[in-house]
């Protein structure tokens, strides 16, 4: 039987995708900054989703390896980095140049918020991603990465 926290990351991270796709949809034909930023949203929120419907099913060892949880890993610091870099843009934007909040085709508020949640959604995915690494390695050793596999995507990350 699955944790109460797998399940509870399943109704969030299934509730993040819902919200991010019908807000892209809505957004789409007036903020683009907004849509762009909740469909990023919602990819990362989607890959949460399918990380913690497997473990729930007990499935996860025959989708995916540490080698592939660790790509998650980079996606997800990738997509954290740029979240809070685009947020604090649009903060600093809407801030210095005292603009409203509507109309909404024009509000660089809603972009902001946006771009936060694709932020927390990239250090969920990241949260997500370490604890099922260590889950598999603790349960099988033999998916265990190569060393040269280690130091490459420990640079990768390093650098980042």
């Amino acid at each position: 039987m699955a944790s109460w926290k797998t399940v509870l990351g399943l109704i969030l991270s299934g509730f993040g995708v819902a919200a991010s796709l019908s807000s892209f949809v809505f957004l789409f034909f007036g903020n683009y900054h907004a849509a762009i930023w909740a469909l990023i949203s919602g990819l990362l929120a989607a890959v949460d989703f399918h990380l913690y419907y497997l473990h729930w099913r007990n499935n996860l060892v025959a989708w995916h390896t540490p080698n592939t949880l660790k790509d998650f890993q980079i996606l997800a610091i990738v997509g954290m980095v740029f979240g809070i870099a685009a947020s604090s843009w649009y903060i600093f934007y809407f801030i210095y140049y005292n603009l409203p909040i509507l109309p909404v085709p024009d509000s660089y508020q809603i972009a902001a918020v946006w771009s936060f949640m694709t932020a927390k959604w990239g250090l969920g995915l990241y949260l997500t991603s370490r604890h099922l690494i260590s889950e598999l390695e603790h349960e099988y050793p033999q998916l265990l990465p190569s060393p040269s596999y280690s130091r490459n995507v420990d640079y990768v990350i390093r650098v980042l």
